[in-house]
């Protein structure tokens, strides 16, 4: 069954339909929240590709939650779709029943973390244009966020954090599910799986996991990913770790850098919180956002 996607957010004026066999009627017009929920199981089964592979708008350009549907405060799944260049939320979904699927870092509030996700998901999968974003949620303060991390990646001395016992449960849903399932991992969020991965102790080889910028130390992971027959596949080319040799989160923090990248990204720490464009850690490596004319669409 292959499904509409159209359009939901309030500033396009005109639904836009992909690969339609079976219009969803409303989509674009929605009322309530619950009305965007009542559409995640049909989702769920439709077409998950954009064919024209849109690269999406830079994710502090615009709201990916503007219906208010991800609770902040907890972490949780949330379907996530993509329309035209941009992402939006349309509900909270049981689990996860896409192919791809994501975790993201410290500081992204709900309106963000969607549309910077897409991001990451469609550098590694140019088509997608549904995901399941495992929402962590962030405390606006980057000492309490950062110490979240290191209580996981401290997590065998008995420190992990209750996000990731969580999402070690979202994992095993997943091996469940017998649904394969490529996953993204930003940030602290690769700090997040790979904890996640060693609490939960079982096969997890219906996950494939790539981290981008991950806070996680790659020797340790890769023994957690081996132990879980995660990354296995014979047929599994991509890489597992992209990082910038600028990047202070996984070359200090995860210790991933030789002396020389963790100098050099160091003295590069301002650098972290400038604009996206000009960070070395919020974006995967060369990305460039779609082009948007004065009227704020695609020219």
């Amino acid at each position: 069954m292959r499904v509409a996607l159209a359009t939901y957010f309030p500033e396009q004026n005109s639904p836009k339909t992909i690969l339609a066999e079976t219009p969803l009627p409303g989509l674009g017009e929605y009322s309530s929240k619950s009305e965007l929920q009542s559409y995640v199981d049909l989702l769920a089964i439709s077409n998950q590709d954009q064919p024209d592979g849109t690269t999406p708008r830079l994710p502090t350009e615009y709201n990916s939650d503007p219906y208010g549907v991800m609770d902040a405060e907890n972490p949780n799944t949330y379907m996530v779709v993509k329309v035209g260049n941009q992402w939006g939320v349309v509900g909270r979904s049981d689990g996860v029943k896409t192919g791809n699927a994501a975790v993201n870092g410290i500081l992204n509030e709900a309106g963000y973390a969607p549309g910077l996700m897409g991001v990451h998901v469609n550098y590694e999968k140019a088509d997608a244009s549904l995901y399941t974003l495992y929402y962590n949620p962030t405390s606006n303060n980057i000492l309490i966020d950062g110490l979240e991390t290191f209580r996981d990646k401290l997590g065998f001395f008995g420190l992990t954090t209750p996000v990731t016992k969580q999402f070690s449960q979202v994992l095993e849903g997943v091996q469940q599910s017998g649904k394969s399932v490529n996953w993204v991992a930003h940030s602290q969020g690769g700090a997040i799986f790979s904890e996640a991965v060693r609490v939960s102790g079982q096969d997890l080889s219906n996950s494939s996991v790539v981290f981008h910028s991950g806070a996680n130390n790659a020797i340790v992971t890769d023994y957690y990913l081996k132990q879980a027959n995660m990354n296995q596949q014979e047929n599994l080319t991509k890489e597992t770790y992209r990082n910038s040799p600028y990047d202070f989160v996984p070359n200090v923090i995860g210790l991933n850098g030789n002396p020389l990248e963790m100098f050099v990204s160091t003295i590069s720490i301002p650098a972290l919180f400038a604009d996206p464009l000009t960070s070395p850690h919020t974006l995967p490596p060369g990305w460039k956002p779609a082009t948007v004319n004065s009227q704020g669409g695609l020219p």
